[in-house]
């Protein structure tokens, strides 16, 4: 895995918060129009071995992101990644579809990760992916991965509930098609804390031909990294006494320790388990003049750890 070297609130958000504003450094012509590109004080927003990440005005005027590769020799890496981004949003947007036709809500999985706008080769050989996002997104500045949300910091068991929650469907949706993220942790983790979302920005170390233990193994990284985002330790598992029951957080932590453990049956089992849970420690309110129930939006807070 590539070190990334996170500046100010890189990947992505308030770039105000971070003491360095926009700064325009060139122009790419691509193949779906030309893109303005921005650094933030003159540096890429994210920088690995492998590739860099700019904010990139589109020719809608809009804002997205720019994913270049380091090296023409690194192309296949990106290459890959825009292969597997562009198979994912073709069969969420069929989904959708799909549901819409039968009358149903659509299943929005293509909140979960970046849209691909364009792809190509720059003229200096190198391979570039122009990214967006899903219209309930509307600008990276929305975004904050989850280690720079918490940064000395704790979410409380409910947040938690709806971050993993997300977090599982993206991965159902992912390994049903033989793929895996490649990099499930609280750097690639965003948060669009005013609407609930969950976003996965980073695919380039996704396995196009993903074996069942790889997709456990992604299972079991999205529970620990949820155990340490609501301030569980060692020997210390968390706690929300004004949240849950002592009955109830038994429940809770035991399912996680399992899922951690890798005692799964993948993300879609964990998926259900989660809400069902969630729907008796919290459970849904009836909808006024309706027979319907929903839940409760918990606002996003963070604690002191």
């Amino acid at each position: 895995m590539d070190d990334k070297e996170f500046l100010g609130t890189a990947p992505v958000g308030d770039d105000s918060t971070s003491g360095s504003a926009l700064t325009s450094m060139t122009e790419i012509d691509g193949a779906n129009g030309t893109y303005e590109i921005f650094s933030i004080g003159g540096t890429a927003l994210v920088t690995t071995e492998s590739w860099k990440l700019y904010v990139a005005k589109l020719p809608s005027g809009q804002m997205g992101l720019m994913k270049i590769a380091a090296t023409v020799d690194l192309n296949h890496i990106l290459e890959t990644e825009s292969r597997i981004l562009r198979t994912l949003q073709q069969i969420a947007t069929d989904l959708d579809a799909e549901a819409v036709g039968r009358g149903e809500n659509p299943l929005n999985y293509g909140a979960l990760f970046p849209t691909l706008l364009d792809s190509f080769v720059g003229e200096d050989g190198r391979f570039v992916m122009v990214l967006g996002y899903h219209p309930s997104i509307n600008t990276y500045k929305q975004l904050f991965p989850l280690a720079r949300v918490l940064d000395g910091q704790r979410i409380d068991l409910k947040t938690g509930t709806w971050v993993l929650g997300k977090l599982l469907k993206l991965l159902d949706f992912v390994h049903s098609l033989g793929f895996t993220v490649g990099m499930v942790d609280a750097t690639n983790v965003l948060i669009e804390k005013d609407v609930h979302g969950v976003f996965v920005l980073d695919f380039s170390e996704a396995n196009e031909d993903a074996s069942k233990s790889e997709c456990m193994a992604e299972v079991s990284a999205a529970a620990k990294m949820l155990w340490n985002a609501v301030g569980g330790g060692d020997n210390n598992p968390p706690h929300d006494a004004a949240l849950l029951s002592a009955e109830h957080h038994t429940q809770y932590i035991d399912s996680l320790r399992r899922i951690m453990d890798g005692s799964t049956d993948g993300a879609g089992a964990e998926h259900s388990i989660i809400y069902a849970q969630a729907d008796i420690f919290w459970p849904k309110k009836p909808i006024e003049g309706t027979d319907r129930f929903k839940r409760d939006f918990h606002q996003f807070v963070t604690y002191s750890l």
